[in-house]
């Protein structure tokens, strides 16, 4: 009978062996070859522990220090079975374990293959520690050094036999020592030859013994994830699921992966793992993760229907979506009597937002209010008073001294009406207040088309349901008068670059009506209302003529 037996040393342990053969008893086979496997196991002094399961006919015995460990199939013969007291058992002497171990040494002496020596070579060094034969154990030993020496010198015809004859071990390590030792046999023939043919062959060879070491699963990964519920860890969307703590054997190379769990968004991510590498990954956290949460609050408590992604929901109580990603709708109406506050929006998604919206409503008292403070700017009289600084982009056309950027005081009487807007007024313009040497005066009537109230509520643009505010545009048409200054003479012209083709300087003979003294200014602004009786004011202004000024300004508008 043959029992195979698994077994993980070092080269450098010694043994204490028993008196009394190896043997092991139990209610059925699987629990002998156990009862069998810790028997060898209590001889290693330094101590080993058991697998934690036998497959087959093999028994695990795996050393526990921290060096980097051998592991041995080994196939016995001389396993003798009995039952004692209603038990099975198994033993074997050590005399059979010595002939086996000389069977081993037979066997490689006469072999020309490197991998089948160092192979047998290591088995014959765990049967002889466990003898405590330290002479067999030099012997097998120098056995290894040999083949590991020679494998370099190694003829084609014995690497290809080797590869011809490779068989791929079950064990996972035992494959990648095989597959390694025979990888560098290639590796060095390849080295060492100076046929094409054969080299082509033995790399051509070698790639696929590489892509067979490269599917070993001698790597691992961990995920130490603190918190979270029934938290599952797919790599490389296979559908198999690990859970945190649990290590993951995996080939080398680039492998994704995705976390799944209660209430966290799905965390998805990549790692590398090296030959023989074990990582551990432990920055991840799943706060930034969690799904998101979206909560209401509101000026009003009462009366007020709200729909999120076109659900009811209920105010202040936070909502926890399934979506992660993408946006999602919400709708609000306030219900006062006849009159209703809409208010809708929508959400961008992402995982940990945890986000509250305020929903300002207006009553109808509210909106009695707003509609009093508007009176003035749908229907009644307004004085303007303005500031405004202004330049030109044209400075270099006069070719003088001119100082061209002014301030300008503007005082406007504005009537509005519905849509519109209109008036007089008057501006000043100086370049200085202590010494002015430019001035600008201009007379003009305005007319504007302005957005006082919105739709059939007759409500005003708002900012927040706080803030009124009133878009406004149009034109200043009138009479200007500006003086500038060339080489210290005062001129009332503005000639452009064309007219200075004809001559180097202008007088007052050459002023012309369009140019110099018509007035047309387009205008946009916006009033902002502090009250009925006073808004705050923001506009710009271009000048097509004279010298094309862009101006820009602030003032209020106060009710007349």
């Amino acid at each position: 009978m043959f029992l195979k037996i698994f077994l993980a040393g070092f080269l450098t342990i010694s043994f204490a062996i028993a008196d009394d053969d190896f043997k092991g008893c139990g209610e059925d086979e699987d629990k002998a070859r156990k009862e069998l496997s810790s028997a060898i196991h209590v001889t290693v002094k330094s101590g080993f522990q058991k697998f934690a399961s036998t497959i087959g006919d093999k028994i695990g015995i795996d050393e526990t220090k921290f060096f980097s460990n051998q592991e041995t199939n080994l196939e016995l013969s001389g396993l003798e079975r009995s039952e004692e007291d209603g038990k099975i058992c198994f033993s074997i002497s050590k005399e059979k374990l010595r002939e086996n171990a000389e069977t081993i040494f037979t066997e490689i002496s006469n072999s020309n293959n490197s991998t089948e020596i160092v192979e047998k070579a290591k088995r014959g060094i765990a049967i002889a520690k466990a003898l405590g034969d330290n002479d067999l154990i030099e012997k097998f030993s120098q056995k290894i050094n040999s083949a590991e020496e020679e494998s370099s010198f190694l003829s084609f015809s014995q690497i290809k036999a080797q590869i011809q004859n490779f068989a791929m071990p079950e064990d996972e390590k035992e494959a990648f020592e095989k597959l390694s030792k025979m990888i560098s046999d290639i590796g060095n023939k390849i080295t060492n030859s100076d046929d094409p043919e054969q080299i082509a062959f033995l790399e051509e060879t070698k790639s696929k013994f590489q892509t067979l070491l490269g599917k070993l699963k001698l790597q691992s990964v961990i995920f130490h994830i603190e918190g979270g519920r029934n938290l599952k860890i797919f790599i490389d969307s296979n559908g198999d699921a690990f859970g945190t703590g649990e290590k993951i054997s995996l080939q080398t190379g680039t492998h994704n992966y995705t976390i799944e769990g209660e209430d966290i968004c799905p965390i998805t991510g990549e790692f590398s793992l090296k030959e023989l590498e074990n990582i551990e990954i432990a920055n991840i956290d799943l706060k930034e993760h969690i799904l998101p949460q979206i909560s209401f609050s509101s000026n009003k408590s009462e009366n007020i229907d709200l729909k999120l992604d076109g659900k009811d929901i209920a105010l202040v109580k936070k909502h926890k979506l399934k979506k992660c990603e993408g946006t999602i709708l919400y709708s609000t109406t306030f219900n006062d009597g006849e009159f209703q506050d809409v208010e809708n929006g929508e959400i961008d998604l992402k995982s940990g937002l945890d986000k509250d919206i305020f929903l300002k409503f207006i009553s109808t008292g509210e909106l009695k209010a707003i509609k009093n403070e508007m009176k003035s700017y749908v229907d009644g009289d307004r004085l303007e008073f303005l500031v405004s600084y202004s330049s030109t982009s044209d400075s270099d056309t006069y070719n003088g001294d001119d100082n061209l950027e002014v301030t300008n005081f503007e005082i406007n009487h504005m009537t509005q009406k519905r849509l519109f807007r209109y008036g007089y007024g008057f501006m000043i313009g100086v370049d200085d207040f202590d010494k002015p040497t430019t001035r600008n005066y201009e007379l003009y009537y305005s007319f504007a088309m302005h957005f006082a109230t919105i739709g059939k509520s007759e409500m005003p643009l708002q900012i927040a349901k706080s803030i009124s505010f009133i878009p406004y545009f149009g034109a200043k048409v009138g009479l200007a008068y500006h003086e500038y200054h060339k080489n210290g003479e005062t001129k009332y012209v503005f000639p452009t670059k064309e007219d200075l083709e004809d001559t180097e300087s202008k007088t007052a003979d050459d002023w012309k009506f369009s140019r110099d003294t018509l007035l047309f200014k387009p205008y946009i602004g916006i009033d902002f209302v502090l009250s009925k009786g006073f808004a705050l004011k923001v506009f710009a202004e271009q000048s097509i003529y004279q010298d094309k000024r862009f101006h820009i300004g602030t003032g209020l508008s106060v009710e007349f």
